[in-house]
């Protein structure tokens, strides 16, 4: 819903200038009156300014919803306006979270300043010296199967008990991949045929276990801390970092590729990558 109407405002917003003088390097693609190289800006025009929490409380007591993007912010994805919605704004006040002056930021700076604080909470990349054991594989589905290999802890059952566990959760949010597809095409072939360097059903297999391994951890596994509502693993080294790592090592061959498989692949591995605290969070 939240994409149509996004859509539905950009297309409205492009049917109005219809015929009218528009300045293009404007964000919002407002239309502008037509100046003469004489003529100086009006004093009333000026940027628009974000409300404050306190305006954005007293707007939605009112009904009025004030929690419209910023004329001068740099861009807002259509998830991030969700944050941006009445309802968010009072849930946040009714539960005392300290984040509503937030919301004045992202209207005037936008996506990046969210991208910003989530890079500094990790400023570290994720650890490379962790992988899975493997031995080679047997099967002679493809032609580079003495590059092939099975991994010792991906049994058939944790294979499948990895896939039930992202497409209950992750899939269901971010509906990347599809789960008949998905199994006739990706984790039956890994499954006879092993995991190789360069070819899309290994890196797509590793990346949703990795995610289903973070799912399961994220729900089942030991407490970070007592009563912190976080589980499985630490912040160094989240849950499914060897799956996650044995994927990375792989991406390198497929970069290049400009198919639906690469996005999914991108689209998955930055699923695994951003999300960290807590892992179960990938809004």
């Amino acid at each position: 819903m939240v994409f149509i109407l996004d859509g539905i405002n950009r297309l409205e917003s492009k049917i109005d200038i219809i015929g009218r003088s528009v300045n293009p390097g404007s964000a919002t693609f407002e239309s502008q009156p037509t100046l003469s190289p004489t003529s100086q800006p009006s004093s009333s025009t000026s940027k628009v300014v974000a409300p404050s929490p306190t305006d954005v409380l007293r707007g939605l007591d009112t009904g009025q919803a004030l929690l419209e993007p910023s004329r001068v912010y740099t861009h807002l994805t259509t998830p991030h306006k969700v944050l941006l919605w009445p309802a968010i704004s009072i849930h946040m006040s009714t539960l005392n979270i300290n984040g509503l002056d937030d919301l004045r930021y992202i209207l005037e700076a936008g996506t990046p300043w969210i991208l910003r604080h989530e890079l500094a909470k990790h400023p570290e990349v994720l650890p490379c010296d962790s992988f899975l054991e493997s031995k080679p594989a047997l099967s002679m589905g493809y032609s580079d199967t003495a590059k092939r290999v099975l991994f010792t802890e991906l049994t058939a059952e944790v294979m499948s008990k990895y896939s039930h566990a992202y497409f209950s959760t992750f899939n269901g949010l971010f509906p990347i991949l599809d789960k008949e597809e998905f199994v006739s095409d990706v984790l039956q072939v890994v499954a006879r045929n092993g995991f190789g360097d360069g070819d899309f059903p290994s890196i797509i297999a590793l990346l949703v276990f990795a995610l289903g391994n973070v799912a399961e951890e994220g729900t089942f596994g030991h407490p970070l801390m007592p009563q912190s509502g976080f589980r499985g693993g630490t912040a160094a080294r989240p849950p499914g970092l060897q799956l996650f790592n044995e994927a990375r090592r792989r991406l390198g061959f497929i970069m290049t590729q400009c198919n639906v498989e690469n996005i999914q692949c991108l689209l998955l591995a930055s699923s695994v990558s951003v999300p960290r605290s807590p892992w179960i969070s990938i809004f």
